[in-house]
Parts: C-alpha cells; sequence; structure tokens
C-alpha cells in the first residue's frame, strides 16, 4: 500500500470521484457527477493505492489560517476493518502538521465517530443534518 497526495488532472482523481459516488451518493440516490464540483481545485486530496488502484481516499480544505476541514473520507468496501482508513488518516495529519496545520475540523456520521474518537478527535456542537444523513462536528488540535 502507498500514501499519495492526488492530482485532480489524473486519472487517480476520476477513481477518487468513483469512490465518494460509490460511497457517498448513490447510497442516497443521488450522483457525485450531477454537483457542482467547481471547489475541489481547492483542495489538497489524499489517497491509499494498492497495485496502483486506489483504495481509499479523502479531501482536505483548508478553513482559517491554520485550520482545516476533513471531507469524504472512503475505503473500498474490501479493505475495512485492515487499518487503510487508520493509515490514510495518519499519513496525512503527518503531512499537514508538516505544513503548520493546527486543528482538523471534520463532520462524521454516527456510524463511524468511534473511528474518529480512537484518532483523537473529540465531538463538539449538536447533531445537524447534512446530504440527508445526522453527522457530527469533530475536530482535532495539536
Amino acid at each position: 500500500m502507498k500514501f499519495i497526495e492526488i492530482d485532480i488532472n489524473s486519472s487517480l482523481y476520476q477513481e477518487e470521484l468513483k469512490l465518494h459516488d460509490k460511497y457517498f451518493r448513490r447510497p442516497l440516490g443521488m450522483s457525485i457527477y450531477d454537483e457542482d464540483l467547481s471547489k475541489e481545485p481547492e483542495a489538497r486530496h489524499f489517497g491509499i493505492t494498492h497495485d496502483g488502484i486506489l483504495i481509499a481516499c479523502l479531501q482536505i480544505f483548508p478553513q482559517e489560517m491554520d485550520i482545516v476541514r476533513l471531507k469524504q473520507i472512503a475505503v473500498s468496501a474490501k479493505n475495512h476493518g485492515v487499518d487503510v482508513g487508520t493509515r490514510l488518516m495518519c499519513d496525512t495529519e503527518n503531512i499537514l502538521l508538516q505544513n503548520g496545520i493546527g486543528e482538523i475540523q471534520l463532520a462524521a456520521r454516527k456510524t463511524v465517530i468511534r473511528f474518529y474518537q480512537k484518532l483523537g478527535y473529540a465531538i463538539f456542537g449538536n447533531e445537524f443534518i447534512e446530504v440527508s444523513l445526522p453527522p457530527y462536528d469533530d475536530e482535532k488540535e495539536y
């Protein structure tokens, strides 16, 4: 497995869109290809590949000076439970720390809150609805 930064002009970015569509949009009866993707170049895109195939990915959007927002962490179903998501998060956090980031924010669905808590994230605020699902805001400060 290899940790990478994904160039949005690459074929791996197209694979990232497919993962996001499969795990975040299709279950809701939506398509990522119907959405406005014009903000995608503002984000940094990271992933894990295995034998050249993208098996996990996430996006980091700048917020304030040393704060970023993590969005859409996706791990292919056959790679659940083998620490691919943990490795993606830890490697991404290391890159962000090296770049002076002091806080990572994210919105986590109830089903994955424990995953983020194990990584040191803490819930703040109340449950809210986002894309028809109730996530919680979480953050981790360094």
